[in-house]
């Protein structure tokens, strides 16, 4: 088994892995806003004092909208604050070699000698660095998965919760008394203008003079944008 190889592709996988959970927050977000809209329109149905079959909706409601808190707290930090560790940059790495090769070369060794060392060195070392930080990513990984699992949870609950409230809804809605509303009718008033009301005349104005030509404009700047950074710079 190529050593090299199979520590460089445990490294990619724990960071592609990283990007499957960050994509798999997408499905649980909607169903937290299908959700939180439903427990908006079961909400409207509760009146104040509530009877004695709404306190049934509100007490499940509740329960639907801490779960919901919850989820919430969960999602954002499945999101936000994970550390990740990535390899050094190509030109650091060979700036690296370039600096083993001539400190050989500066201990007496041949040219090829000191050539061969710095590539063996440098291998070795990326090695270690792919397994140290797939170590560390995957340790990230792990945690970001069971804080993923705990938004999940919540959320069935949530869901568990609001399937309960339609049953009492739907009695609540069938057994209350419909909204009667009372309209107003007011007879429309008629007032006839005479000549003296009416608007005067208006002076006739002098044609404005044409606009005097203008500089040509200049296009806006570019934006030069930093991800994640609050403030972008211009270019």
């Amino acid at each position: 088994m190529d050593n090299f190889a199979f520590h460089k592709e445990s490294y990619v996988f724990e960071i592609e892995r990283k990007d499957k959970l960050n994509g798999s927050l997408s499905f649980p977000v909607g169903v937290v806003a299908l959700l939180s809209g439903a427990v908006s329109v079961m909400a409207k149905a509760v009146s104040i004092p509530p009877t004695s079959s709404q306190k049934l909706i509100i007490v499940f409601l509740s329960i639907s909208g801490v779960c919901l808190v919850i989820a919430c707290y969960y999602l954002v930090r499945t999101y936000w604050g994970h550390p990740y560790k990535y390899m050094p940059y190509p030109d650091e790495l060979r700036a690296y070699r370039n600096k083993l090769y001539h400190y050989y070369i500066s201990a007496g060794e041949t040219a090829s000698s000191a050539s061969s060392k710095a590539d063996e060195e440098l291998s070795d070392y990326v090695i270690d660095q792919y397994a140290a930080d797939t170590s560390f990513n995957a340790a990230t990984n792990n945690a970001k998965s069971a804080i993923l699992f705990k938004a999940n949870a919540f959320i069935i609950a949530a869901l568990i919760f609001v399937v309960l409230n339609v049953p009492p809804y739907l009695y609540h809605r069938a057994t209350a008394p419909e909204t009667v509303y009372k309209i107003q009718l007011t007879p429309e008033v008629h007032v006839m203008a005479n000549e003296s009301q009416q608007d005067p005349k208006q002076p006739e104005h002098a044609p404005a003079p044409p606009p005097s030509q203008q500089s040509k404009p200049e296009p806006p700047p570019s934006r030069l944008i930093k991800e994640h950074v609050e403030k972008p710079e211009r270019k």
